[in-house]
């Protein structure tokens, strides 16, 4: 096999772009890398039920952008890191 054809293989396997979403509009449980500062954020499931209270909310000029890292809000921190370095996001945390 030569370099281009791995390159090509290896391209073919990367998850490529990631799911960016806002984060007002999270809706499923899970461990989220927010995009401009690389900060993790941690969804339980009860924080996602109707009612909930406190309800969390960011406020400001643009959007706050996060993309998913795992569906387990409370998934190892280094795992956290490994993933969200896999899909090259900002790992500040």
């Amino acid at each position: 096999m030569d370099y281009a054809s791995a390159v090509v293989n290896t391209a073919k396997s990367t998850s490529f772009p990631p799911q960016t979403i806002e984060f007002g509009q999270i809706t499923k449980p899970g461990a989220y890398c927010v995009i401009k500062t690389g900060q993790l954020v941690r969804v339980p499931p009860d924080a996602l039920l109707n009612g909930r209270s406190p309800a969390i909310s960011f406020s400001g000029t643009k959007p706050m952008l996060v993309c998913p890292v795992s569906a387990d809000p409370w998934i190892a921190i280094g795992k956290a890191r490994e993933e969200a370095a896999r899909l090259e996001l900002p790992v500040r945390f």
